[in-house]
């Protein structure tokens, strides 16, 4: 049960993710990601218990809701009454309703919420063009598990990519070489870094980590690996840092080993 479990989880996630921004887009509403994602768990953990279907924001109930001027919550709660009322009293009459009726309205919700202009904006840029074509042709073609599940896995990917690519300015100042790290400092981006502190390991060097805004322990280690291999009498080492979190860690983790720490706080 995990596989579909987590499917119907990933589904109600993402379709709640595009309603909040297209709300955001077409109405400059404030909405709150974090709160909508809390609640939707927190319903669906309780609902496990009372046998309720998973729910998640809806496309065509925000659309719906959207075109008829509603602003308020209290727009859902409102239909929410009228459709117990609708099964409790005229369900037999329900029953009645064609489906291409139903499928038709869906259709026409569906359609309208088809945007040209956003997917023409995608061509300019080639990772988010690949993954909208390769999840389109994966639900297509695959169904929508494979496909959700295919696009995950290309979209994980595609992130590490783009994250992995350090922007690394050089220059020589006087007697040392600043090394300027624009980027995430983890293991998938360390090795770029690692290469150029070999390269100017006989050599004072000035490494400037003020704008990095993540590192993990990999990168830190690569690091002590460099200072390890220098000669303290030669040449010096300093980093440059704002985050005093992170100060604290490379306090800790090169105690005692050939470097120097400047922290300069970031102004705005």
């Amino acid at each position: 049960m995990l596989p579909n479990a987590l499917t119907i989880a990933l589904i109600g996630l993402a379709q709640s993710m595009v309603i909040v921004k297209n709300l955001r887009s077409d109405t400059n509403q404030p909405i709150n990601a974090d709160k909508e994602v809390f609640a939707q768990g927190i319903a669906n953990t309780l609902g496990a218990f009372f046998s309720s279907f998973a729910g998640s924001g809806s496309f065509n109930r925000t659309a719906v809701n959207q075109s008829l001027g509603s602003k308020t919550p209290l727009a859902g709660i409102l239909s929410a009454v009228m459709v117990f009322l609708l099964i409790l009293f005229f369900s037999p009459l329900l029953s009645y309703v064609p489906m291409a009726v139903i499928a038709g309205t869906l259709m026409l919700v569906g359609i309208g919420m088809i945007k040209p202009q956003e997917i023409a904006r995608l061509f300019s840029w080639t990772g988010e063009l690949s993954v909208f074509f390769v999840t389109l042709f994966s639900i297509v073609f695959l169904g929508l598990q494979s496909g959700l599940i295919v696009a995950f896995i290309l979209s994980v990917i595609m992130f590490v990519l783009s994250a992995s690519k350090l922007e690394i300015t050089i220059k020589q100042v006087k007697e040392s070489v600043q090394i300027r790290v624009e980027g995430h400092l983890f293991y998938a981006s360390i090795d770029q870094l690692s290469g150029l502190l070999k390269r100017h390991r006989h050599e004072n060097v000035l490494l400037d980590l003020s704008v990095v805004s993540y590192m993990d322990l990999s990168a830190t280690e690569a690091i002590a690996k460099d200072l390890q291999k220098r000669k303290p009498k030669e040449t010096t080492f300093v980093i440059v840092l704002t985050s005093q979190k992170l100060l604290e860690h490379f306090e800790l983790r090169l105690e005692g080993m050939p470097v120097q720490f400047i922290q300069h706080l970031r102004t705005q």
